[in-house]
Order: structure tokens, then C-alpha cells, then sequence
């Protein structure tokens, strides 16, 4: 099973990679769309909107990872307080003893 971090990394990649195909396409689409074809025309809008839905989707991914993540950081902690005290009771407990 990967990590939350890993898995972040991840979904973060794919949303760089999905954000520059984005742009690569809208560049074209501006910059040629009087050169190009009516059907290269429809087949770009087609991809900036799938792209553009992967992008949304990423960024929910991320957003749910994170929120993951800042869940098992927040018992991390306190499962350390939790040993922290336990050592100091029994700290406590020996020098009384």
C-alpha cells in the first residue's frame, strides 16, 4: 500500500502534466485556429474539456489527500502526547516508589 505522500506526489504529476497539455492546447487553438481544419477545431475543444475535467478532478484528489494526511498527522501527535504522558506518570510513579 502506497503512502499519502506518495500518493499526493502522484496526483500532483498528473495534474502538472494534465494543467501543460491544457495550455498546449489553448496555444493552438489561439494562435492556428483560422489555419486548422474545422474538424482539428472540434477535436481541440473536445480535449481542452477533457483535460479541463481531469484537472478538476485532480485537484479534488489532492484536496482529499491532504485532508488524509492532516488526519493522520493529527493522530500522530497524539499518539506521541500520549507516550509523552504515560512515560512522565511512570517517571512520576518510580521516583515516589
Amino acid at each position: 500500500m502506497s503512502t499519502v505522500a506518495g500518493r499526493l506526489e502522484k496526483v500532483e504529476k498528473n495534474l502538472q502534466e494534465c494543467q501543460n497539455g491544457l495550455d498546449e492546447v489553448s496555444k493552438k487553438l489561439r494562435n492556428r485556429k483560422d489555419s486548422l481544419p474545422p474538424s482539428e477545431v472540434t477535436r481541440l475543444h473536445s480535449l481542452s474539456v477533457q483535460l479541463g475535467a481531469e484537472v478538476v478532478d485532480c485537484e479534488q484528489q489532492i484536496d482529499q489527500l491532504r485532508r488524509e494526511n492532516r488526519k493522520s498527522m493529527a493522530l500522530s501527535v497524539l499518539i506521541f502526547v500520549i507516550v509523552v504522558f504515560l512515560y512522565c506518570v511512570y517517571k512520576s510513579i518510580t521516583i515516589l516508589a
